[in-house]
């Protein structure tokens, strides 16, 4: 349910259920992993194979740049997208180097700022270079989502004298 329409929505900062949403997964990963109720989420979701809320959100504009790209979404979707290598009547070492590369629509407007149009490029263009070329769709997902993961702390070190999770206590 989180996840349908996640492009549209979840680059909204000023979202009101997104917090709530983000404390919900997280008491979710709690209990699922039997832990204190304030223990420490990132190394737990790391272990289960969970992304966070945002990480979900860049995971999909990921997905949607990817089908745009090979061209596996409406022909619609598919003008809105800016190669860098169609961007220029000329050629430039840039768009050479990296073909894969989208250029991101610049726009002033506040409420478009975190819209899919302006983060989808900005998500893509983050991915390595190595994942970007993956042309299966699944497979692609796969290895961003271990990518991202990977991001993960194993282990936090924690100075919170409250904190109740004393194997991630500095000493």
């Amino acid at each position: 349910h989180v996840q349908y329409g996640l492009e549209v929505w979840g680059g909204n900062d000023t979202a009101k259920g997104k917090k709530r949403l983000q404390n919900i997964q997280k008491k979710a990963i709690r209990h699922i992993s039997k832990s204190y109720y304030i223990a420490h989420t990132e190394p737990r979701m790391k272990s289960l194979g969970f992304l966070k809320i945002d990480d979900q959100y860049k995971l999909q504009c990921a997905k949607l740049a990817h089908d745009m790209i090979n061209k596996n979404c409406p022909q619609n979707l598919q003008d809105t997208l800016n190669l860098s290598t169609e961007s220029h009547t000329y050629s430039l070492r840039s768009a050479a180097n990296n073909p894969l590369e989208l250029r991101e629509n610049h726009t002033d407007r506040r409420e478009l700022r975190m819209s899919f149009s302006k983060m989808g490029p900005k998500v893509w263009n983050s991915i390595p270079e190595t994942i970007r070329k993956i042309k299966n769709r699944d497979n692609f997902k796969n290895k961003l989502k271990s990518h991202i993961l990977e991001g993960y702390a194993s282990k936090l070190t924690c100075s919170n004298p409250l904190c109740h999770d004393k194997r991630f206590h500095l000493h």
